[in-house]
């Protein structure tokens, strides 16, 4: 789909946990497509098993963490280091978190999931407050409930309460196509907002929040760039 449109796309996979890698891994990622100028942070897993927050063991705790705030943290370091190195900044840079709604919705079944969002969104808050110098534009978004195999175990248990409005009021699931709509579509990137700054608002589609920092001097293009990388879970 990507070539459709005229673009390259090549696929790559890696274990964001493995924090040694990513010197490397950025460097074939560079020599085939060329510099980055858009990181979307979407790599995540969920709690290998919903259950009482008493009985959460170090071992997947600690995995979960690695991947979904750890990882994804130094991930993002990592590529914001390159991108301030370059000399040419004549195209425009950002960095996408996709965190969750459970960045502030409790869900006690999940717990260190909700840990790791919360933390990853104060984490982009940090980059954009760090980046704004730079001219970096440093975007959160978090989904609600949107189908995909994290929700796979709880499709029976929610589809009720989104088809009767309780949970969704555009009674249906969100896809994760309304997740790139809502980066995607201009009309959340024009907000004249400092950095640092959060802008809050409701999407009509996806029952998710767009949290947007940027530096109020720069503007983010239109589109992603020649150059985007997106990290998602294998999982």
């Amino acid at each position: 789909m990507v070539r459709e449109r005229g673009r390259g796309a090549l696929f790559y996979q890696l274990d964001i946990a493995k924090t040694g890698d990513y010197a490397e891994f950025l460097s074939q990622v560079e020599a085939q497509l060329g510099p980055i100028n858009c990181l979307i942070n979407n790599a995540g897993i969920q709690v290998s098993e919903r259950g009482d927050l008493l009985d959460v063991s170090e071992e997947s705790f600690d995995r979960l963490l690695e991947v979904n705030l750890r990882g994804t943290f130094f991930l993002t370091q990592a590529v914001a280091r390159r991108m301030v190195a370059r000399s040419d900044v004549s195209q425009e840079r950002s960095i996408v978190f996709i965190t969750s709604a459970n960045a502030h919705l409790v869900s006690p079944e999940k717990g260190p999931y909700c840990i790791s969002k919360a933390g990853l969104s104060m984490a982009s808050q940090q980059f954009a407050l760090s980046l704004a110098e730079y001219g970096i534009c440093v975007y959160e978004i978090r989904p609600g409930l949107i189908r995909t195999d994290m929700t796979v175990d709880v499709i029976e248990r929610y589809n009720a309460g989104i088809e009767n409005g309780t949970l969704s009021a555009i009674r249906r699931w969100g896809q994760p196509e309304d997740i790139a709509r809502g980066y995607c579509d201009p009309r959340h990137r024009r907000h004249p907002v400092q950095h640092g700054r959060r802008l809050q608002h409701r999407w009509r589609y996806a029952g998710s929040e767009a949290l947007i920092f940027r530096n109020l001097k720069k503007s983010i293009s239109r589109n992603f760039g020649r150059h985007a990388m997106t990290t998602r879970s294998s999982r």
